[in-house]
């Protein structure tokens, strides 16, 4: 039985979370110089569980590339942020997003690309079982028509020499 997810994915996912966590916010405390607010946290919390989930199911294509776009979307994002305008840090906000979401689609795009390789794979394999399967059916079916075959021909045989016993004694 293949296990959805096993105790040392969840453990690793935990660390991820943590990890992911304490990343957040010292970056957050370390460029904003105050410490994050309950909705920034909030935020920080559902994305490191968006990652940890995928290191739980272990989907380690889509988390790294995952943590790969929340990292490169808060560098990004805080640059743009630091920029002068009124819509820059709306702008930062938007980019941080957009990084975010175009390395999960890509990281998503490839895990679904190897399920697929997965998926046909292990099809094919059934299906060679199944084609084996057949022919050891049809090689034992063979057999034992060999076999009867062999029995009927000796049965035959015996009631010729049982036959040709007895005519001579009839007569």
């Amino acid at each position: 039985m293949n296990k959805v997810f096993r105790l040392s994915s969840l453990i690793f996912g935990i660390v991820f979370f943590a990890v992911f966590m304490t990343a957040a916010c010292v970056a957050y405390y370390m460029t904003a110089g105050v410490f994050v607010t309950a909705n920034l946290a909030a935020l920080y919390a559902v994305l490191g569980a968006l990652g940890a989930l995928a290191i739980m199911f272990r989907r380690y294509l889509f988390a790294s590339f995952f943590y790969t776009g929340c990292a490169l979307g808060w560098a990004t994002g805080h640059y743009v942020s630091t920029l002068k305008g009124d819509f820059a840090p709306t702008a930062g906000v938007i980019a941080t997003f957009f990084l975010i979401g175009a390395f999960s689609l890509v990281g998503l795009i490839l895990e679904w690309g190897l399920f697929r390789r997965r998926s046909r794979k292990k099809a094919e394999q059934r299906q060679a079982e199944r084609e084996a399967e057949e022919r050891r059916q049809q090689a034992l079916l063979a057999d034992q028509q060999a076999k009867a075959e062999e029995a009927r021909q000796a049965a035959q045989e015996a009631k010729k020499a049982e036959e040709a016993e007895s005519a001579p004694a009839q007569q």
